[in-house]
Formats: structure tokens, C-alpha cells, sequence
């Protein structure tokens, strides 16, 4: 995805790749000031504010779902990320985001989703500390391929043909009774 790209037109759970939108979850975080856990090294190490009445300093990954609490002064966030979930793609990721292919990040984000069905707010459908986080997820009924695959940064020709002749067409859906079953993302959309 290259930083170009307008977030506002990418789906809610792809912008928070983008370091300014996981940064922008963090209104009214305890440790602002002289302390290793600031909103801008927390959403570096990949986590979103998503507080609740009796955890105000409850931050998740967006990418592994994992949630930790608790947090002092001293905690180094991407300490604490890999101490707590070591198997984090995007803590190992060794470069920024924007420097992917559209081939890279399909892979990361399909990692992505795979911690969505095990751990995150999948795994625990109506659970209210699950699917509360800062909309993680997308409503299954709709289907953001079509809008977001041009705005990704195509970086080959034969990728970026590729792509486009698969979005105009339309033929990556297969029909399944009365949703579509988006073989991009993987969702079913009505």
C-alpha cells in the first residue's frame, strides 16, 4: 500500500496498517509524556486503544488480536508485544508497510485473517470485549475488493493488468445461493 493511498477509501481493517490510523485510536491514553509506552510507539508496535470502563488502558494488535493491560511507565511496547505474542507477523515484519507488493501484503494480510478466525473478534461472535475493539473488522455483508485492489501499489505491469482484468470482470466471485463468495478476502458478501 503505498502512503499515497486515500485510508479513508481503504476498508476499516486495512487502515489500520497505516501507522496514522492505529496512532489515531489513542484519545485518552494514560502514559502521554516521559514513558516508553506513548501513543506513537504503541501503534508503532501495531496496537489500538480500544478502552473500557473497567480497563482504560486496554490496547490490542490489530494484526494478532492479542490484547494486554496493565500497562506502566516503563513497558516498552514492542517488548511487551513480543513477549506476549512472539508469532505476530507484523511485529516480525521487517519493513514499512508501503514498501510491500500487493502479493506480500495479500500474504500478510491473509495471516491476518487466519488470527481474526482463531483469536480475535471471530473467534468469539457476540462477545462484547471481542468485537467492541475500535471495528476490527468489517461487516461480513459487504465486500471491499472492488473498491480497495486500485488503490493498493501495484508494483509489476503484469500484476497491476492481472488485478484489473479480475476486478472489471468480476470473475473472482463465485456463486453461493444468495451471497457471493469473494475469493480475494474470502468473505461472503450479500
Amino acid at each position: 500500500m503505498a502512503a499515497a493511498v486515500d485510508a479513508e477509501r481503504l476498508p476499516p481493517e486495512w487502515r489500520l496498517y497505516l501507522l496514522p490510523a492505529r496512532l489515531a485510536t489513542f484519545h485518552g491514553w494514560p502514559f502521554t509524556e516521559g514513558c516508553l509506552c506513548t501513543p506513537h510507539k504503541m501503534a508503532a508496535a501495531g496496537f489500538v486503544h480500544c478502552p473500557s470502563e473497567n480497563s482504560p488502558d486496554l490496547a490490542q494488535c490489530f494484526f494478532c488480536f492479542k490484547e494486554l493491560e496493565g500497562w506502566e511507565p516503563e513497558d516498552d511496547p514492542v517488548q511487551e508485544h513480543g513477549k506476549h505474542s512472539a508469532g505476530c507477523a507484523f511485529l516480525a515484519l521487517q519493513k514499512d508497510v508501503s514498501e510491500l507488493t500487493l502479493q506480500d501484503f495479500l500474504k500478510l494480510d491473509k495471516e491476518r485473517m487466519k488470527n481474526m478466525i482463531v483469536s480475535g473478534p471471530l473467534a468469539y461472535p457476540g462477545a462484547s470485549r471481542g468485537t467492541s475493539c475500535c471495528a476490527l473488522v468489517a461487516p461480513l455483508s459487504r465486500c471491499f475488493c472492488l473498491e480497495s485492489v486500485s488503490l493498493l501499489a501495484l508494483r509489476s505491469p503484469s500484476v497491476t493488468g492481472f488485478w484489473q482484468g479480475r476486478v472489471k470482470a468480476r470473475n473472482f466471485f463465485k456463486k453461493s445461493q444468495d451471497a457471493l463468495l469473494c475469493l480475494l478476502c474470502v468473505r461472503f458478501c450479500l
